[in-house]
């Protein structure tokens, strides 16, 4: 049985929801014959074969077609991204709608591009699956980026044709559910609740000599760790005064792994103030993502404001895999705060409090054996819950019961 999932990035582009629909596509495979079609990676490391070329695989076909892949570093590089992937994605699939994929079943697309809606109109007589991972319009306002009018009402404009041409949405959270039903008004039952997800066979507890942590000068450190994107929705510059705050605590040590738009920002600032407990790391590779998730004392889960809505890191499911206690900041109702509160793998603080936040840090640093009993109850969470494959089979059911 044939079907076709759309996503501007993938494998090797070493992005969150890159990596999360390259293992999807791996255990859809298993059961359908997938086609993948995707752009070029934005976001790749040189240790990776030539990060231009195919993701090569044996059980799937990955058609990877050319487009631009600007810094993101404004708003018009995401334009100029999304724009390009999507004029090649149309007219490829147009093309070959009745030749390539004269014998597709499901078109799946995706909400890293916003656009990707338009190629999904092609298969206008084909069940359509939409994966919803974020709702940037409503990121936009809670991070103050976009005001209520102009661009920012025309991407949510987009967003809603994306939700309202699939079939059935697929949302990563409850709290996501509930607002693409208040806002855009789809139904309930059009919204299957299927959240991310962490390999956990691939990142476990790991507490013997560590490469990473080694290389790094971290083997006898308390490991604060933030890692992932640095941009707008996170509140770095919380967890730098934090770093401040703790500056006495010499076997503290904040590590920033990852990269973004706010990076140069945070190493300048931290360069200002003086702080020597702070160490900026670029991103690595996804194979060793058990080495630095372990090197980690306590991992971090930062925003600014409620993003509940709209958003869900699924860096938090690696975490509590690799048997690692999280503080986060994040609202009480939150989807963050509901996994961390039913794992009793964490600490939840509010938004923007810095005192709040230090003390959290600081209550971890001083109870070895709390850290070690939030990390084993965050893997068992992780493991009874959030595996790999429990939560993809989901998405076979799904496309079942779809194409049924």
């Amino acid at each position: 049985m044939d079907i076709v999932l759309l996503t501007h990035f993938f494998s090797p582009d070493i992005q969150a929801t890159s990596q999360l629909f390259s293992e999807l596509a791996e255990d859809l495979a298993k059961k359908y014959n997938l086609t993948v079609i995707c752009g070029r990676p934005l976001i790749c490391l040189k240790e990776v074969d030539n990060c231009r070329q195919d993701y090569h695989s044996d059980s799937f076909r990955v058609i990877r077609l050319p487009s631009m892949s600007l810094s993101k570093k404004t708003f018009t590089d995401r334009i100029l991204n999304h724009l390009s992937f999507i004029i090649s994605a149309f007219f490829y699939c147009l093309i070959h709608r009745f030749l390539k994929f004269k014998k597709t079943k499901l078109f799946i697309y995706s909400s890293d591009n916003p656009l990707n809606f338009i190629v999904s109109l092609i298969f206008f007589n084909r069940p359509r699956l939409y994966l919803c991972q974020d709702l940037f319009y409503a990121q936009g306002l809670s991070a103050g980026i976009f005001k209520a009018g102009g661009l920012g009402r025309l991407l949510g404009f987009l967003e809603k044709i994306a939700l309202i041409s699939a079939d059935k949405i697929a949302a990563i959270s409850i709290k996501m559910k509930d607002h693409i039903t208040d806002v855009f008004g789809i139904q309930k039952d059009k919204i299957a609740v299927i959240s991310n997800w962490s390999d956990t066979e691939r990142i476990f507890p790991f507490f013997g000599k560590n490469p990473f942590s080694e290389k790094y000068g971290l083997a006898n450190k308390f490991v604060v760790m933030y890692s992932g994107r640095m941009g707008y929705l996170q509140d770095l510059e919380l967890l730098l005064s934090s770093a401040k705050d703790l500056s006495e605590f010499k076997d503290i040590c904040f590590v920033f792994l990852g990269d973004g738009i706010k990076k140069n920002k945070l190493i300048l600032l931290a360069e200002k103030t003086g702080l020597k407990n702070v160490i900026f790391l670029p991103y690595h590779c996804p194979k060793e993502a058990n080495l630095f998730f372990s090197a980690a004392s306590v991992s971090m889960v930062i925003h600014k404001g409620n993003f509940s809505h709209c958003s869900l890191p699924s860096k938090i499911y690696n975490i509590l895999s690799s048997g690692r206690p999280v503080i986060a900041t994040a609202d009480s109702q939150s989807s963050v705060c509901d996994i961390i509160t039913r794992a009793q793998s964490g600490i939840v603080v509010e938004p923007g409090n810095q005192k709040q936040l230090s003390s959290a840090i600081l209550s971890l640093y001083r109870d070895k054996e709390l850290c070690r009993k939030m990390g084993c109850y965050g893997r068992i969470y992780a493991v009874n819950n959030f595996s790999r494959i429990k939560i993809t089979e989901k998405y076979n059911l799904l496309i079942e019961k779809m194409i049924s």
